[in-house]
């Protein structure tokens, strides 16, 4: 089982729909200082606000959701 590049995370991608679709990411989100009030922005937005490189922000939430996507997709039955 393999899964699309459009499932990993986007630069352009908001925080909030992250989030929602993949909750186990709160954790990376806190690790970089994001709160609250930045979940309306962009990924490349919070990493320019937060002055950390959005390459970094992508690489840690990548790490944490590419795992899971097979799962997901399993559960989604769109394997």
């Amino acid at each position: 089982m393999s899964f699309r590049f459009t499932d990993l995370i986007r630069r352009d991608m908001l925080v909030r729909d992250i989030r929602n679709r993949y909750p186990h990411t709160h954790e990376v989100f806190e690790r970089f200082g994001v709160r609250t009030p930045c979940w309306d922005c962009s990924v490349a937005e919070v990493a320019h606000r937060s002055g950390i490189r959005v390459e970094e922000l992508l690489a840690a939430l990548d790490e944490v959701v590419a795992p899971r996507i097979p799962a997901d997709l399993e559960k989604r039955g769109e394997s």
